[in-house]
């Protein structure tokens, strides 16, 4: 969007195939929380995987957490250099590292900790259908991202947040768990204080809540 807006002269017409591409990856995978089934060896998605490896990067090494201004702004126009170049025919290819670590399974959720940047889409690849994500912060806290494949899966995934909110306590009441009914997770400013086994515990509680009910 900063770059659209920048550079409007991009997107005044709709002659510009590599940016009508790179726009229409993204709103998929948005659209999917990153489920959509490209394939990790297209030379599109390695394209894209270059594109946004800025933001990857921040985010995998735990910088993102920080909210520092002057990295985000960093961050915002390392990858509008990179879409620049992407426009022009310039872009370069990295490919998808899937590796993710299965910490915990159920019947309904994976929990992983991505290796890779990429993990998330590893997992949704070998077959999961609703993760936990677990990402420890530099702080001891964790962040957490919850994601489901379908909405007719039989449980609503809006339906975890005020149950995880009186879950985590004081730290949730001015920074709360919350998202759509797809993609969601933790207090955004200050993670969660619940450790992954207490947390995928208490995940399960409601599971089992729900599958009775179902």
């Amino acid at each position: 969007t900063v770059t659209a807006f920048r550079h409007h002269e991009l997107v005044m017409s709709t002659t510009n195939p590599l940016w009508n591409r790179l726009i229409g990856m993204e709103d998929l995978l948005d659209t999917t929380g990153g489920a959509y089934a490209f394939s990790p060896t297209r030379d599109s998605m390695q394209e894209l995987a270059w594109v946004f490896e800025p933001y990857r990067h921040a985010r995998m090494s735990g910088v993102i957490d920080m909210k520092d201004a002057a990295t985000f702004t960093s961050i915002v126009n390392d990858v509008e250099l990179r879409i620049l170049e992407y426009v022009a025919g310039k872009a370069r290819k990295i490919p998808l590292d899937t590796r993710y670590k299965l910490l915990n399974r159920s019947k309904t959720f994976w929990m992983i900790e991505e290796v890779g940047a990429y993990g998330k889409f590893g997992a949704i690849v070998d077959g999961a259908e609703a993760l936990v994500i677990v990402r420890r912060r530099p702080d001891g806290r964790y962040t957490y991202s919850l994601w489901r494949k379908s909405p007719w899966m039989p449980f609503q995934q809006s339906d975890l947040y005020a149950p995880l909110n009186e879950f985590e306590g004081e730290i949730a009441k001015n920074d709360p768990w919350g998202g759509g009914d797809m993609n969601g997770g933790s207090c955004r400013v200050n993670g969660s204080s619940k450790s992954p086994d207490a947390l995928f515990s208490f995940i399960i509680s409601q599971e089992e809540r729900w599958l009775a009910i179902e």
